[in-house]
């Protein structure tokens, strides 16, 4: 939809937002801890970008930590998954720590002050890949086991202590879904639902989700399931996700509470409705630039509209082609400026929505993820 040509006017209808309640090898040697003193609190916030993640032919990707500034603080290379055609992510961030698979097997860790290292390994057979997500303490690892041997993909999930793997617990395990973890929510683990079918395309960035389950950390019993059957592809936050059906989009939060996203109209107001759709901050606020035209359609404006938990909105003016991407916190937006004929690769950008500030990120690929992470 904001790929669309920009329009020539644009009505924004908010609408209310109302709350409503949903009625095998052997594995390695374990590692040791990366250290033996608690990671250090970040005096930042940051944007993780990958490039190279599912690229054809490429033995290698690319991780890279961006301040607010824009400017890359910490930089690595790891090995590629070896079974192909894997869109589900493979890196995870805690409240001072980037995780990333190194290879199939080998979880690394990387900081924003450069410090590096293995922190564990999990067991994988042939034919099978592993996602993860990391407690924001850095305690505990929510371990997906994806079963590539045939589609559909088999799934099974577990937790246990990040290092050493101690207590560890299985969780849930089914020949037919494809499920994912993508983070924690206080204390309880956020799992992503996927289309279980070969893929049609492939592209250098991560599957989206279509639906999440909150389950028990320790029991794996679903508390809530929320946007089932939509599309969530912009990424999860604290705040929730976004979840789009055809044409009608929400916000669910992760404690099962879901609200309607305003509208936009055409100028007559009798069609061409678009929700608002966009990335969500951690205190529930939307950025986007789905507008609808004059023309019929909808398509991206010349403003970044900001739409708060309250239904409210209002625009923050930027370059025209820009696209919200992500928040890495409740200031400052990832945004994708686009391409030109001199610079086929996207210019990212970090925009400071109380100031306006735009600076350029010194780097290429998408982002992935947010430093500090956790939902």
């Amino acid at each position: 939809m904001a790929a669309c040509a920009q329009p020539t006017a644009a009505t924004l209808t908010p609408s209310p937002s109302a709350l409503t309640t949903p009625s095998a090898s052997s594995p390695a040697p374990s590692p040791a801890a990366p250290s033996p003193t608690p990671a250090p609190t970040l005096d930042d916030s940051y944007a993780v970008f990958v490039q190279n993640f599912l690229v054809p032919g490429a033995l290698k990707y690319t991780l890279s930590i961006a301040a607010s500034d824009g400017l890359v603080v910490a930089s690595t290379t790891a090995r590629t998954r070896t079974v192909p055609n894997v869109q589900v992510g493979n890196l995870s961030t805690s409240n001072t720590t980037l995780y990333y698979l190194d290879g199939d097997s080998d979880v690394r860790f990387l900081r924003p002050d450069r410090s590096t290292g293995l922190v564990t390994h999990i067991a994988l057979g042939p034919h099978q890949a592993a996602a993860f997500a990391v407690s924001p303490d850095d305690l505990r690892i929510a371990v997906s086991v994806l079963d590539y041997t045939r589609y559909p993909v088999s799934t099974r999930l577990y937790v246990e202590n990040l290092h050493g793997g101690g207590n560890h617990i299985e969780l849930f395990s089914s020949p037919s879904v494809l499920e994912w973890p993508v983070g924690w929510h206080a204390g309880h683990l956020v799992l992503a639902l996927g289309i279980d079918l070969p893929p049609q395309n492939t592209f250098d960035g991560f599957e989206n989700a279509q639906g999440y389950h909150v389950v028990n950390a320790q029991s794996g019993t679903r508390l809530f399931s929320l946007c089932a059957g939509e599309e969530s592809y912009v990424p999860e936050s604290s705040g929730g996700a976004v979840c789009l059906d055809n044409e009608t989009a929400s916000v669910a939060s992760w404690d099962g509470r879901t609200r309607s996203l305003p509208l936009a109209r055409k100028p007559d107001a009798t069609s061409g409705v678009c929700s608002l759709i966009g990335p969500l901050s951690s205190g529930g606020e939307v950025a986007t630039n789905v507008v609808s035209s004059s023309q019929g359609g909808c398509g991206s404006g010349p403003a970044i509209f900001l739409v708060s938990a309250l239904g409210g909105v209002s625009a923050q003016p930027v370059t025209p082609s820009a696209v919200p991407v992500g928040w890495i916190d409740a200031t400052n937006l990832v945004v994708n400026l686009g391409q030109t004929s001199a610079s086929p690769a996207p210019a990212w950008a970090i925009l400071n929505v109380g100031t306006g500030a735009l600076v350029r990120i010194q780097t290429s690929g998408f982002l992935a993820a947010t430093l500090p992470g956790g939902l």
